[in-house]
């Protein structure tokens, strides 16, 4: 099984030149710097809270990361397991076309381009 590190990605503000704190962030000073990770079934990024006790969510099909929304509507009857990477290439293809659904599991018609 390959690590799933390889899917880290970072989420860096840096206000250094401007002295000023970032807004929002009281207490980070000028350069603040934090873990993300993507989901690689709806394509949403996150920051990875630290204090977070329970496991982070993966699929065992494609081996990647998924986010909680994700997870649980992939229990649900009826799912379609597909990436981001895999929707992307059905409907740039133009044989596909989202008519519904979540980004999650959306519903998709065949446009009858072949």
């Amino acid at each position: 099984m390959s690590s799933l590190k390889r899917y880290d990605g970072e989420l860096m503000i840096d206000n250094r030149c401007s002295g000023d704190e970032p807004p929002g962030l009281p207490g980070m000073g000028t350069h603040f710097s934090v873990p993300t990770l993507a989901c690689r079934h709806c394509g949403g990024v996150w920051v990875i809270n630290p204090l977070r006790k329970r496991a982070r969510e993966y699929c065992k099909t494609c081996n990647k990361y998924i986010c909680d929304t994700c997870y649980g509507l992939s229990k649900e009857a009826g799912y379609t397991h597909r990436t981001i990477d895999e929707l992307t290439e059905m409907v740039q293809s133009g044989r596909y076309e989202v008519v519904g659904g979540t980004v999650c599991n959306p519903i998709l018609i065949s446009t009858g381009v072949k």
